[in-house]
């Protein structure tokens, strides 16, 4: 994935999970470059890759994931992958990288459960997600 100067992103080669933003039926190992569509009122100022995910973090400093979402990895209520970028909804405003690579790996670390719960490793329900 790459970010060009004009607030595009950009992805090719493997696809499995959805990392690459662009639907369940491309695979891009064979060279083609493809362009994450975003809506237009968006303008992306940094993206983050991690494994088989992709984040990028809009100037209001709101935050899109997509890819392998099996353990609630991606801050969505759902365990399905993420084919195309998604909102993260209630998440308060990030404004660096870093900031987020710590709430990924919390997240994944913990599972970001259905309905704003988190979960243990166990499964058991620790505390309720305030964001």
């Amino acid at each position: 994935m790459i970010l060009t100067n004009d607030g595009c992103v950009h992805g090719w080669g493997y696809n499995m999970f959805g990392q690459l933003g662009c639907g369940p039926d491309n695979d891009l190992r064979n060279g083609d470059i493809f362009r994450v569509n975003f809506n237009p009122n968006h303008e992306i100022n940094s993206i983050y890759c991690y494994d088989y995910c992709s984040f990028a973090i809009t100037s209001e400093g709101q935050v899109f994931s997509w890819g392998r979402n099996d353990g609630y990895n991606l801050g969505h209520n759902s365990s399905d992958n993420i084919w195309e970028p998604q909102l993260i909804a209630n998440m308060t405003v990030v404004s660096e990288m870093n900031a987020l690579k710590r709430w990924y790996e919390v997240l994944r670390s913990l599972g970001s459960g259905a309905f704003g719960e988190v979960l243990t490793i166990s499964g058991n329900v620790c505390k309720k997600c305030k964001n």
